[in-house]
């Protein structure tokens, strides 16, 4: 904007002084020089809305999808903004002097310029149209790794796959679509296998080291029932999150089942530990002590004593009694 309005106070200033110079000027010379003011003007805003039409440009990264054709665009912009600076530079004299239909010559160049920089242009947004529709699947599902951070989990494969992106990119523009085509499903196995293990050490990762922690310290020796059913918990999850990584409700589930199975094995090890470093003497205090616990729950639920059942049979009375007051509740 700067430049246009330096530009104008030129153009009229070279309107002013050649008509003032002398006294021979006629209408017609006026008229004359007006044209070649108004030349030199229309070039100028020509080039002007190009140079908006670039910056508009870069925000939508045309540098990507047509680098070879975006660079031309920039290029005839700049040829023609340096010839037209010649003409300004040429005609700093303020005369006027050239012949009007030289003025028309040059302002046809720099105009020729300027539609050859904006059909590049469109060709610019065209092949970036033809990428992001050819490539639709494939760009969808590289934001979906970045939501998944892959980047930082696994930052050389990643890597290497926005290398094949490019490449297919790099097809398109030059034309090769169909090739690049054939070689987007193999790109988007590839991105579908990442996703699924970015899923699962995200979901899994810090439970598989716990997990490798039991085995290590042999703990499971101590648990084996509930650390076999903590596995068949993670096998699971490893399962369903392999049909379908974005399955949210049902990764979930699962997870949250193998934390629990998880918490279950410490649980249980740590009162295996407690009984086996019991003696044998002190094995009554030990099933007093359970049975004082379910008889709190008991007294809880309403019920009253209950020690003359077994323990199974006591833990049986309060499900049965926990189940009518839940009844009982509904009903009323």
């Amino acid at each position: 904007m700067k430049i246009l309005k330096i530009s104008a106070v030129f153009f009229i200033s070279l309107f002013i002084v050649s008509c003032q110079t002398t006294s021979e000027n006629t209408a017609e010379k006026i008229l004359e020089t007006a044209k070649k003011v108004a030349y030199l003007s229309d070039a100028k805003l020509s080039l002007d809305a190009l140079s908006l039409d670039i910056e508009k440009s870069k925000n939508d990264n045309l540098r990507y999808f047509s680098p070879n054709v975006y660079q031309t665009v920039v290029q005839l912009y700049q040829d023609g903004l340096s010839y037209y600076n010649n003409i300004i530079n040429k005609h700093s004299n303020a005369s006027l002097k050239n012949k009007t239909k030289q003025y028309e010559e040059e302002k046809l160049v720099i105009i020729d310029y300027v539609a050859k920089s904006k059909q590049k242009l469109a060709l610019a947004y065209s092949i970036k149209s033809t990428v992001e529709t050819t490539l639709a699947d494939t760009f969808s599902h590289q934001q979906r790794l970045d939501e998944l951070d892959v980047a930082t989990l696994y930052a050389k494969d990643y890597k290497l796959l926005t290398e094949e992106i490019n490449g297919l990119v790099k097809m398109i523009a030059k034309g090769d679509i169909t090739e690049a085509q054939i070689q987007q499903p193999k790109l988007l196995n590839k991105m579908v296998a990442i996703e699924v293990r970015s899923v699962k050490q995200i979901e899994l990762g810090g439970l598989d080291q716990e997990i490798d922690q039991i085995k290590k310290t042999q703990t499971y020796k101590n648990v084996p029932l509930s650390f076999g059913r903590l596995l068949v918990a993670r096998n699971k999850a490893d399962v369903t999150i392999t049909v379908n990584p974005r399955d949210t409700h049902n990764i979930k589930l699962v997870v949250d089942s193998v934390k629990y199975e998880l918490a279950h094995v410490n649980h249980v090890h740590k009162e295996v530990t407690k009984l086996k470093n019991i003696k044998s003497s002190h094995h009554e205090s030990y099933i007093l002590e359970l049975e004082s616990l379910l008889e709190k729950a008991a007294i809880g639920l309403g019920l009253g004593g209950i020690k003359d059942l077994t323990l199974a049979q006591q833990v049986d009375e309060i499900s049965n009694q926990g189940v009518i007051l839940k009844q009982n509740l509904l009903m009323s």
